[in-house]
């Protein structure tokens, strides 16, 4: 079955009028260079597709297939990133078909690392109490006396 192919708009963009300091011949390749790439980036998404595995298929060299890829992988990064906050779930970063980063919106980040605190005090917290290192209300209170000074009652 054929797939469909998207037509390309010829003397649309401005490098392909010459206006960018290229020849408007120059501009369309680069326009159908990067349509390319795009498509190509879907289809290696889409079927998860290692870098090796697209280079067995492409018959390319492997460090090209990752010279392609990741060379693209900035504008489709801050794509990507622009999505992590509306989304609110992380995207996973995969390196050879495994996961290898997780990128979170810094909300998300601040959440679950104020959460991943407050779980840690309060282990320690129960972990103190167990071992027998807790004073009592009072001797804090006559300890920070001590140091400080005795609190006055506010007029």
């Amino acid at each position: 079955m054929k797939r469909p192919t998207k037509a390309i708009r010829v003397g649309k963009h401005p490098a392909q009028k010459g206006l960018l300091g290229v020849s408007p011949a120059r501009g369309t390749e680069a326009v159908m260079k990067a349509q390319l790439i795009t498509a190509v980036l879907k289809g290696v998404e889409a079927q998860r597709l290692t870098h090796a595995e697209v280079a067995k298929r492409s018959g390319l060299p492997r460090s090209a297939v990752t010279g392609i890829l990741s060379g693209s992988l900035k504008a489709h990064l801050s794509e990507k990133i622009r999505g992590l906050g509306a989304s609110g779930r992380p995207l996973v970063v995969t390196q050879n078909g495994k996961a290898a980063a997780v990128m979170l919106a810094p909300e998300e980040f601040d959440g679950l690392t104020t959460q991943a605190r407050f779980v840690t005090a309060v282990q320690q917290g129960l972990d103190d109490l167990d071992a027998g290192r807790v004073v009592s209300h009072h001797e804090v209170g006559d300890q920070l006396d001590a140091r400080f000074g005795a609190l006055t009652e506010p007029k």
